[in-house]
């Protein structure tokens, strides 16, 4: 039977596929027979493994309440918390790894505090900001305060936005790895390229402040003005307040020339240590050195304090030098005294807040009602009037 044309020349291409002229799907192995291709593996049958019992591994569990629940990945019970250690650069005043910044007028010894805490550290590191130069009144604080001067790293002139440039913070750390950090004008390296000091910038660069400080065992102090805003402990106070976990305002003791206080204003735990006392101890004209007294005596603190207006038109000054011109060494009845608010323009507030101060005797009607009135009187000996 011959075979058709077609196929033959079918059956000739296959046989010129290999070069022995066989069919490579049917190469003979060493014993003669044809090799064949390894069987295709079978699919999967997914309606099968969906009746099959779960074989996955069985997921951690706690006991909640007596009953046992499965672990949640997104939280974990009281239980499993170690209780935090607190550990102090200085007890109780600055814990460990942690941010303090010192917010207060000028001169009231916020950058002598700052290098008083620098002494305390073993291997000290210092942002001056960009101010003034390091070798002059930085350079002179320091000495005086007692730093380790050949353990000191100055990064004067070193760019550095904390805003964006934490990665540059955290190799400074690994390298020096310092134990106490101290920023000058904390104010110098918030900012970012071409974005002005807004508050998501200045709380991200805390942040990033707080947690360099903690990843590289560093206690880290800010020194910042408080600007001219009224009422501002910090200036933007949501985000300066919100990040730093200890806020101390330092203020001079207007009572007692010399004397100098630390007030707390946030803390990161309770209890919060007790306003401190302290003085600035060095020649007149030059740097000095920080001596802490002990807890201060603030019992007519907040009863005296000027209030920003006050302060700018200098009304309770004035009040103080009414009170002055129109007591005697008889009482004077509250009307008489109260006169002075039309003429003079001050406060009822701010002339109880004078009379607090100078240690104004007022005396109470033994029968309050109509037209009786309580009396005022000088005190033994005035205070002096502040400059």
């Amino acid at each position: 039977m011959s075979i058709p044309r077609r196929r033959r020349a079918a059956s000739a291409a296959t046989s010129t596929d290999h070069p022995n002229g066989q069919n490579q799907d049917h190469e003979l192995q060493s014993n003669g027979e044809p090799k064949r291709k390894p069987p295709k593996p079978k699919k999967k049958d997914r309606k099968a493994e969906a009746t099959e019992p779960a074989t996955a591994k069985i997921p951690p569990t706690v006991s909640v309440n007596g009953t046992t629940q499965e672990k949640k990945s997104w939280g974990k019970l009281a239980s499993e918390y170690q209780p935090l250690e607190r550990r102090y650069l200085l007890e109780p005043l600055f814990p460990e790894k942690r941010l303090t910044v010192f917010t207060g007028k000028p001169g009231s010894g916020k950058s002598h505090l700052g290098a008083f805490c620098l002494a305390l550290g073993e291997r000290p590191m210092f942002f001056p900001g960009f101010e003034e130069e390091f070798a002059g009144d930085p350079l002179a604080r320091m000495a005086a305060a007692g730093v380790k001067m050949d353990k000191l790293v100055v990064l004067e002139g070193v760019s550095l936005s904390l805003y964006d440039g934490n990665a540059k913070l955290l190799q400074i750390f690994e390298h020096y790895k310092p134990d106490v950090v101290l920023f000058e004008k904390l104010n110098s390296y918030i900012g970012a390229l071409g974005r002005p000091k807004d508050g998501e910038v200045i709380e991200t660069a805390l942040e990033n402040l707080c947690k360099a400080g903690s990843q590289k065992n560093a206690t880290i102090f800010g020194i910042k003005h408080p600007g001219k805003q009224a009422g501002n402990i910090l200036k933007g106070a949501s985000e300066w307040m919100e990040v730093p976990r200890v806020v101390y305002e330092v203020e001079e003791d207007k009572r007692r020339k010399g004397k100098r206080r630390i007030i707390p204003h946030k803390y990161p735990w309770s209890p919060w240590p007790a306003p401190q006392e302290f003085v600035i101890e060095g020649p007149a004209n030059g740097p000095g050195k920080v001596r802490l007294l002990g807890v201060a005596n603030t019992a007519v603190r907040d009863a005296v304090r000027e209030t920003p207006e006050e302060e700018k038109e200098g009304k309770l000054l004035n009040a103080r030098k009414y009170f002055r011109r129109v007591l005697g060494d008889e009482p004077v009845n509250y009307p008489v005294v109260a006169n002075g608010v039309r003429l003079e323009d001050f406060s009822i507030s701010t002339l109880k807040r004078a009379a607090s101060l100078d240690g104004v005797k007022i005396t109470e009607p033994d029968t309050p009602g109509p037209g009786s009135h309580s009396t005022w009187q000088k005190p033994d000996s005035w205070l002096p009037l502040e400059a």
